[in-house]
């Protein structure tokens, strides 16, 4: 009856460590993935933060150099597609980056802007080639200086259409696949 006892003590025994390791890595586990959606919610509000300053630096070069500076230009096209590029990866949401475009739809309709040079012609002569490459952010800004722009809602379906592409879904799944290996 001892020997009973103690192999089912021991028996015992070992189910509560394996019960209480198996406890332990759980919550270690949902505090990980805590920290992570922490950390996503902390690099998407860096982001915000990081184009605001860029935009802030571009309007404060325009004001210094003459009207039609090719580099402000440049610095402009090359925000707005990062822009595009955090849109696609998940960092800014739908609304944040028709917002973006929306201000640039409105900007090309008036002209009137505190960045020294009209968009629908610097697209044409610089941004559109600077930019060829990427096939999803041409066609929307196209559509955003054209006379025949999109409306919001047109403009929300378009960037909603690139986000959903399969090479923007698979950049998504391989940047969520290297996040996670860190």
């Amino acid at each position: 009856m001892g020997e009973f006892l103690m192999q089912h003590f021991e028996w015992g025994f070992d189910i509560g460590i394996v019960a209480a390791l198996a406890a332990s890595a759980y919550f270690a586990l949902k505090q990980i993935a805590r920290m992570n959606k922490d950390a996503l919610y902390d690099k998407k509000a860096d982001i915000l933060v990081h184009c605001n300053e860029r935009y802030e630096r571009i309007l404060r070069r325009a004001f210094e150099q003459p009207p039609n500076d090719s580099l402000v230009q440049r610095l402009y096209w090359g925000l707005l597609s990062d822009q595009f590029t955090y849109f696609v990866l998940d960092y800014v949401d739908a609304e944040t980056a028709a917002d973006w475009f929306s201000h640039l739809r409105a900007w090309a309709l008036d002209e009137a802007t505190g960045l020294g040079f009209d968009p629908k012609t610097s697209w044409a002569e610089l941004g559109r080639k600077q930019h060829a490459y990427n096939e999803y952010f041409v066609p929307i800004v196209d559509a955003c200086v054209s006379p025949d722009a999109y409306s919001r809602q047109e403009l929300e379906a378009a960037l909603m259409a690139a986000y959903r592409a399969p090479v923007n879904v698979s950049r998504r799944r391989s940047l969520e696949g290297s996040q996670r290996a860190r």
